[in-house]
């Protein structure tokens, strides 16, 4: 037995039925290759569209919570008195990145809340309640002027950085979230 040619090989496989087999799994391949690619092109369209949906209902949702505050017409103050100064760095921060809303935070709606000590024990009920209702409406206060975060040697104020602005933010939006972030971040 010598070497064959390819003609000689085509000419024996005809002979045996194999040459159209093999002609039909290349086809069938083919076919399938286009399908495949066919199907990934749509996969990749409806991933897309449903991007682009799920950014629409984001961009409803803050477009919705601005025209509330807007349609309420209640005014609100921005308290750049505040003695929380991660919050008036983030928002200096924030400004410096462009960001055009970059005092929401920072918001009062009680103007006379703004040289108040909330800790103060000379407080009277008057200023207590008013104090009682920027919590309830405005939770950006609460975070400001209120929270405290328990450490050994004594309570911390909340820091205001990105990350906890932005958690805070989708958690207010009601969203799912997981939030990772470095450890030195609040450094503004």
């Amino acid at each position: 037995m010598g070497v064959r040619n390819k003609a000689e090989t085509k000419e024996i496989l005809k002979k045996s039925g194999v040459y159209d087999l093999i002609k039909e799994r290349e086809k069938k391949k083919k076919i399938r290759r286009k399908e495949f690619v066919k199907k990934k092109k749509s996969d990749s369209k409806l991933l897309k569209e449903e991007a682009k949906k799920a950014m629409s209902d984001v961009s409803y949702l803050a477009e919705k919570v601005k025209s509330v505050k807007k349609k309420k017409g209640v005014k609100y103050f921005i308290h750049i008195g505040t003695t929380n100064t991660s919050a008036l760095k983030l928002s200096k921060r924030l400004k410096k990145m462009g960001v055009k809303n970059n005092k929401f935070f920072l918001a009062l709606y009680d103007k006379k809340l703004a040289d108040v000590n909330p800790f103060s024990d000379k407080l009277g009920d008057e200023t207590k309640l008013r104090i009682h209702n920027e919590i309830r409406i405005n939770p950006w206060y609460y975070y400001r002027e209120i929270f405290r975060i328990p450490e050994p040697g004594g309570n911390t104020r909340f820091i205001f950085d990105i990350g906890n602005i932005s958690q805070l933010y989708i958690q207010h939006a009601n969203l799912n979230q997981i939030k990772e972030q470095p450890r030195h971040i609040w450094a503004v």
